[in-house]
C-alpha cells in the first residue's frame, strides 16, 4: 500500500473559500465551480496541542507523524520530553520507500525535494549557511540543484535522490521563475513516478508533500502570494487523484497542522456599516508577492539616501522622482491607481523608523483592505482544518477527527507498530532537561515564521 500524506500548511477553511473564488476568478469559472479539494472533502480536523488551543507547527506536526498531542516547540517528542519515532522512520524501517517534497527548506528519506541548499554545503562555499561538513558529499543520493538536471532526472535507478532549488526556501509561486525552480506540482509529479517505478519490492511507499509558502505568504498577511500558492497546491491535488486512479492500492490524506493569519473575507475598515463584498479582482492584478516588491522599492530609496549622504543639491527634484518611481512600481507590481499620500508618506519617509518586514507587511495590507479582506494575527490561529482523503480507506477519515487520529490511522494501514520502534530506537535517551513547561532556548521570530525576505 503506498500513502501520500498532503499538508496544504497553514491553509484553513476561510483560506479555502477564499482560494476556490480566486480560482473561479482568474479562470473564468462559473460561481458553482469546485476544486480539486472540494471533490475530497471528508471532515476536519482538530488542530490544538497538548500546551495551547493554539498549536505552533512543530506541534502540529508531531500530531500527524508520531500520533501524539506535544506542547508548542515540540518536535518528535511526547509532553514528557521522550523521543516518538515516525510515521517516515516506521516506514522506512518496515522497508517501504520513502520521500519528502517541500517548498520550504528541509532536512532519512530516498527520495527529497525541496529548498534549503545553504544547509547542506560547506562554509568554504560562499553560499553556505553552514560552519562545518559538506553534507551532499557526505552522503549517498544523487544530488541536482538545477531545472536542467530536474527535468532531466530518470525515473528509474536515481534513488536516493536529493534535489535542492534554492539556497533557501524555495519562491513563493507568484514569484517562481520556471527556468530555475521545478512547481510543487512537477516535484509531485517526478516524486510519484521515482517511487512507483523503484518499487521493485511491492512494499509500497509514504510520500509527504507540503505546500509550505501557503503558510508563510499568511504569516505576511500576502493575499496574493497566499492565493497563488494555494492554486499550486489544487495542481499538485489534481496530479496525485490522477496517479491515486492509476494506481488504486493507495491512500492520499490532505490535511492542514494549523490555520495561519486568522482571514477574514469581509472587512470593515470605519464605523460605517460595511458593503457585503470583497474583490478577488484587487488580488489578481498583483504581480509579485510583498516581500519582492518590498525589495525593489528599497532600492529605489537606496539611492536617495545616497543623495543625501553626498548633500546632492538636486535632493527635492531627486525626492520627486523616488516618488514618481515608487507610484509607478505600485500601479505595475500590485495594480493599485490610487495609492493615497498617506501610503506614500509611510513608504519613503518613515524609512529609517522601519524594517523591510514592516514595509513587505504594510505592501500586503494595502491589497487586503482593497480587496475588503482581513487578517486578525501575523501567527496561527486555533481553528479547526478541512480533511480530505481519497483512494484506498479514504473512509476512514470522515467526521471531526483529532489531529493525532490521523496519525494514527495511517499507522494502523501501513502495519506500523511506532511504540514498539520508539522503545527500540530511543531506550537509553534522555532529555537534559525535564520541565516541560521551559524551551532550553528561545527561538528567535523568523525562525518560527519564516519572514526573512532575501533576493
Amino acid at each position: 500500500m503506498n500513502v501520500i500524506f498532503m499538508v496544504s500548511d497553514g491553509f484553513g477553511p476561510a483560506s479555502e473559500t477564499f482560494g476556490r473564488t480566486y480560482y473561479q476568478y482568474v479562470n473564468k469559472y462559473p460561481s458553482n465551480h469546485i476544486t480539486p479539494l472540494d471533490k475530497i472533502l471528508v471532515g476536519q480536523s482538530r488542530t490544538r496541542s497538548n500546551s495551547s488551543l493554539i498549536t505552533d507547527s512543530a506541534a502540529g506536526a508531531t500530531a500527524y507523524s508520531c500520533g501524539h498531542k506535544t506542547y508548542n516547540y515540540g518536535i518528535a517528542v511526547t509532553p514528557d520530553k521522550h523521543p516518538c519515532a515516525t510515521i517516515l522512520e516506521g516506514a522506512h524501517n518496515k522497508g517501504m520507500l520513502t520521500g519528502i517534497v517541500v517548498t520550504s527548506r528541509v532536512t532519512h528519506v530516498d527520495l527529497l525535494f525541496g529548498g534549503g541548499l545553504c544547509h547542506f554545503i560547506p562554509s568554504y562555499e560562499s553560499k553556505s549557511c553552514r560552519k562545518d561538513d559538506n553534507l551532499i558529499d557526505d552522503s549517498e543520493f544523487l544530488f541536482i540543484n538545477d531545472r536542467v538536471s530536474f527535468d532531466n532526472l530518470n525515473n528509474t535507478g536515481v534513488l536516493p535522490v536529493m534535489g535542492l532549488f534554492a539556497s533557501d526556501h524555495m519562491s513563493f509561486e507568484i514569484d517562481r521563475d520556471p527556468k530555475k525552480e521545478p512547481a510543487l506540482w512537477e516535484m509531485a509529479d517526478k516524486a510519484l513516478k521515482i517511487l512507483s517505478y523503484s518499487d521493485k519490492k511491492r512494499k509500497g511507499f509514504f510520500l509527504l508533500i507540503e505546500g509550505s509558502r501557503i503558510d508563510m505568504a499568511a504569516h505576511g498577511n500576502d493575499p496574493a502570494a497566499h492565493a497563488n500558492d494555494i492554486l499550486a497546491y489544487y495542481k499538485t491535488v489534481e496530479v496525485v487523484q490522477k496517479f491515486v486512479d492509476e494506481n488504486p492500492n493507495t491512500l492520499v490524506v490532505s490535511v492542514s497542522d494549523h490555520e495561519t493569519g486568522g482571514l477574514a473575507l469581509g472587512y470593515q475598515p470605519t464605523k460605517v456599516y460595511p458593503k457585503y463584498i470583497w474583490y478577488p479582482e484587487v488580488v489578481a492584478r498583483v504581480k509579485k508577492s510583498s516581500n519582492k516588491i518590498a525589495l525593489e522599492i528599497e532600492e529605489v530609496l537606496k539611492s536617495r539616501v545616497k543623495s543625501k549622504e553626498s548633500n546632492d543639491e538636486d535632493d527635492n527634484d531627486n525626492t520627486d522622482i523616488i516618488y514618481d518611481l515608487i507610484e509607478d512600481i505600485i500601479l505595475d507590481k500590485m495594480g493599485i491607481d490610487d495609492v493615497t499620500d498617506e501610503e506614500l508618506n509611510y513608504i519613503i519617509e518613515s524609512e529609517a523608523g522601519r524594517t523591510i518586514i514592516d514595509l513587505s507587511n504594510y505592501l500586503a495590507k494595502m491589497v487586503s483592505n482593497r480587496a475588503k479582506i482581513a487578517w486578525t494575527t501575523h501567527g496561527h490561529s486555533g481553528v479547526d482544518v478541512n480533511l480530505y482523503a481519497y483512494g484506498k480507506h479514504s473512509r476512514l477519515f470522515r467526521g471531526n477527527k483529532e489531529n493525532t487520529d490521523i496519525g494514527r490511522t495511517i499507522e494502523k494501514l501501513l502495519g506500523l507498530n511506532l511504540s514498539e520502534l520508539t522503545d527500540r530506537l530511543f531506550s537509553d535517551f534522555k532529555f537534559s532537561n525535564t520541565n516541560i513547561n521551559t524551551r532550553i532556548s528561545k527561538p528567535k521570530f523568523n525562525e518560527i515564521h519564516y519572514h526573512d525576505i532575501k533576493n
